[in-house]
């Protein structure tokens, strides 16, 4: 029998979820931003056609996207507003790819930069980055600081069946980008690391690896994972990962038994469970 808990209570029912947005608080306004790629403006690729009094409104938010992208190629006018958001890994196979700045960060899942302006998220053209003329790396790692930068996600602790899984979780479009410096919501004495799971933009699973409740862990986390994979929440990966020391490796889950397919020889089998199952 479930006793009741915070990670539950977020899970089912509540004020605080809605289609499977956590508003961990209440004292965040859903993210509603839509994301553009420069791509998807009128006249992008042809003449602009003339407005009608039915596209006006349209054509007037056009403008402003389009005078935005533009101040984007002064890298100083861009660099405080671009931030990285999490993305299927299958970004990086799309047609139009290359026209974009992305990066693969983990198996499964891809890396997007892109500028928030506040009202909508615009996709960085690749060419308007080589245009800044600054290193990639640095980009990114400015994008990147720009996401902790909006604060810390929530820590929502709770137990499946008395094994500890907590939420991190935000409004935000970025909260799942936070797996890219996830040792800001680590202890110190984690040493094995961390299960986690990355289902959606808004949140994170998390099981701090401490003892062979890392077992039970995996079985119940691939469910988790599987009720926070919601379609219009942005879905992100129903697999599991182990992060330690800011190294994030895919673990193959079986979804017949919701446990790992995982040879000995791997590390995760010889670091983590060889290991607690010795009690070292």
């Amino acid at each position: 029998m479930m006793t009741a808990n915070p990670l539950h209570d977020l899970r089912s029912s509540g004020p605080s979820v809605s289609k499977g947005h956590p508003g961990t608080t209440g004292s965040v306004a859903p993210d509603t931003r839509g994301d553009v790629h420069p791509a998807m403006l009128p006249g992008a690729v042809s003449p602009r056609p003339e407005p009608t009094r039915a596209t006006e409104g349209v054509a007037d938010a056009d403008a402003v996207l389009r005078e935005e992208l533009h101040r984007l190629g002064r890298y100083e006018d861009a660099w405080g507003r671009l931030k990285i958001r999490l993305h299927p890994a299958s970004y990086l196979k799309r047609q139009d790819a290359s026209h974009f700045v992305l990066r693969k960060v983990a198996d499964g899942i891809a890396g997007l930069l892109v500028c928030d302006l506040g009202f909508a998220n615009i996709s960085v053209p690749s060419v308007l980055a080589a245009g800044w003329g600054v290193p990639a790396d640095e980009v990114w790692a400015r994008a990147l600081q720009n996401v902790r930068a909006e604060g810390r996600l929530d820590e929502v602790p709770g137990k499946e069946f008395g094994v500890p899984l907590d939420l991190l979780a935000s409004s935000s479009h970025y909260a799942a980008s936070h797996l890219l410096f996830l040792e800001d919501y680590m202890p110190g004495d984690a040493g094995y690391g961390a299960l986690v799971g990355v289902p959606q933009r808004h949140l994170l699973v998390r099981h701090i690896i401490r003892d062979r409740e890392v077992f039970q862990a995996i079985h119940l986390m691939s469910q988790v994972i599987d009720d926070w994979y919601v379609a219009d929440a942005g879905p992100i990966s129903r697999d599991l990962y182990w992060w330690r020391g800011g190294q994030i490796t895919r673990l193959v889950l079986d979804r017949r038994t919701n446990g790992l397919v995982l040879g000995t020889s791997e590390p995760f089998a010889g670091e983590v469970l060889a290991k607690v199952l010795a009690g070292s």
